[in-house]
């Protein structure tokens, strides 16, 4: 396992993400940093302005860009 990522309803609306990261594959505090939020390259948060389902897809997205790895061929993150 290289990263994990713990997506919760915000307060305030749309989507709280904590990433942490073992920072070999993944840059967490870049990758959040994408996505408005900060952090480290082992830990890091964002908010996604949307609901918890799309902020996944949006995630996951990313980090399978990260991993270079094609999510329409049917490959897995």
């Amino acid at each position: 396992v290289e990263c994990g990522v713990l997506l919760t309803p915000s307060k305030w609306g749309g989507t709280r993400v904590s990433l942490r990261s073992k920072g070999r594959e993944i840059d967490a505090g870049a990758l959040c940093h994408k996505l408005g939020g900060g952090g480290h390259r082992g830990a890091a948060g964002c908010t996604i302005k949307t609901k918890i389902g799309e902020a996944r897809k949006i995630l996951e997205a990313e980090l399978a860009a990260e991993l270079g790895i094609d999510l329409d061929t049917g490959d897995t993150i």
